[in-house]
């Protein structure tokens, strides 16, 4: 199940944008200190996501993808938001049984997809990786998909 991570832009992302890859080993844990109240079907649980030992982002609570929802001003925008929203909750919701029920704090995730912008433009790793070092100039890494290969799609 691949889901996009959030608070990529209050880490420290930018430290290993230029060695990241998609099959990079994410570690994702629990972080109390950042867990919310629950609310709405939201169990209000952070997951720090942490890769080459920086931390990168969180697990995006569902109640935040619902305020992207209503931000939302395309039909295409609003299905990736609701797809991404289906996974983020399968993937949460596995995470909190194993968290509640075995105490695990920490599981494994892989770098599933890169997404770069520069000007108005969006490149995926594949054509990003494709362009000149020269080329490469100015592109900034925006958005990190993270696979869980357990948690499947029921």
């Amino acid at each position: 199940m691949i889901t996009t991570i959030t608070g990529t832009k209050h880490h420290d992302l930018n430290k290993i944008s230029d060695c990241l890859v998609p099959k990079n080993l994410v570690f994702v844990t629990h972080d109390e200190k950042w867990d919310k109240p629950a609310e709405n079907g939201c169990d209000g649980l952070a997951w720090k996501c942490t890769t080459k030992g920086v931390d990168i982002g969180y697990l995006p609570l569902v109640r935040t993808l619902r305020k992207y929802l209503k931000d939302a001003h395309s039909n295409e925008a609003r299905q990736r938001i609701i797809d991404r929203g289906r996974a983020t909750k399968q993937i949460r919701n596995q995470l909190r049984i194993d968290y509640e029920n075995n105490g695990t704090e920490q599981f494994k995730a892989i770098v599933a997809g890169l997404l770069y912008f520069k000007e108005g433009k969006w490149l995926e790793f594949d054509e990003f990786s494709m362009l000149s070092p020269e080329e490469q100039a100015g592109w900034t890494l925006e958005q990190v998909a993270i696979n869980f290969p357990d948690v499947l799609d029921f």
